[in-house]
């Protein structure tokens, strides 16, 4: 097991509740892991990923960033996409100025640890995105593309702010246990 410490935008429950019921239906297949395993997890799009880095001196870089100004933005999902390299299918977000400047933000606030930072979450490889599921080694990658696109309808969610969690995870990565450690609230 690993620890590790994540921060991420988060939504509004109407939202939320959209994407918890397609992770229910994706669990309801039985064909891949499904983020609905564990519900400490909320629907989110990470915004950096740090490991060998203290709580407490994350922490304190936490409270500078809730001292920034950021405001409440609705982003709309019209896409779905596979990443190679860890076999997971998402939702992808349509990028904006807001949406960037969350990520330029934290990178500014946090680039004492950016050494530490998960190559996926930098400045120069972020990809936005809602994990779905992770497909299974063996599973059929085409057949369960098909069941997630006939279930997906284009949405959209209210980005209420950033949450700061602590990661425990599986030596294969996969999340078993989240717990939140603070939240930042953007203005509406």
């Amino acid at each position: 097991m690993k620890i590790s410490y994540g921060l991420a935008l988060y939504f509004d429950q109407e939202f939320n509740e959209t994407i918890v019921d397609m992770w229910k239906y994706i669990r309801s297949l039985k064909i891949a892991d499904s983020m609905y395993r564990t519900p400490e997890i909320e629907p989110h799009i990470t915004l950096a990923g740090y490991s060998e880095v203290c709580k407490e001196k994350l922490s304190d870089m936490f409270l500078d960033l809730k001292s920034r100004d950021l405001k409440s933005e609705r982003v709309y999902f019209d896409s779905i996409s596979i990443f190679k390299t860890t076999q997971v299918i998402c939702m992808k977000p349509n990028i904006s100025p807001n949406l960037l400047n969350y990520l330029n933000v934290v990178h500014e606030v946090f680039d004492t640890c950016k050494d530490y930072c998960n190559q996926y979450y930098t400045l120069a490889r972020w990809n936005p995105h809602i994990t779905l599921l992770r497909v299974k080694e063996n599973d059929p990658l085409g057949e369960i593309m098909g069941q997630v696109l006939e279930h997906f309808t284009i949405s959209s969610g209210l980005i209420k702010g950033i949450v700061f969690a602590e990661i425990v995870q599986e030596d294969d990565g996969r999340i078993i246990e989240v717990t939140t450690i603070d939240r930042y609230q953007f203005s509406e």
